[in-house]
């Protein structure tokens, strides 16, 4: 997630190559497409360095770290929707919210693995 920082700093054009490349079509390239492709990849990139932080040490953080895999797991949901709903490309649905949501189960199940009474208050 923190290599989207890439995306947020790329070249607007090559956000039209690629979009077109990835069968979408032509870019809009209006001042709200951009700011929302930037400002989307800041937060995924946020998000990669927030669980970076946090790896460094688990036991600490983990009631953080299993919260964060529950809300994972509904913002992957939220994005197959808005996915669906914005008519994206299936490879594209498929090829964001469903791992988003595996990563968040994997991190709560590994979280509830160590069978800290800590995490039990979280969802």
């Amino acid at each position: 997630m923190s290599l989207a920082i890439v995306a947020a700093m790329m070249p607007t054009e090559w956000m039209a190559i690629s979009h077109t490349l990835l069968g979408m079509g032509e870019f809009p390239n209006a001042p709200v497409t951009i700011y929302l492709a930037r400002s989307a990849s800041c937060l995924y990139a946020i998000h990669g360095f927030i669980y970076l932080t946090l790896a460094r040490d688990v036991p600490r953080y983990l009631p953080i770290i299993h919260l964060l895999g529950w809300l994972d797991v509904l913002f992957g949901f939220a994005v197959v929707a808005i996915g669906i709903s914005a008519q994206l490309p299936a490879y594209w649905v498929a090829g964001e919210g469903p791992p988003v949501i595996v990563f968040g189960l994997v991190l709560v199940g590994l979280c509830r693995k160590q069978g800290r009474s800590d995490v039990d208050h979280v969802p």
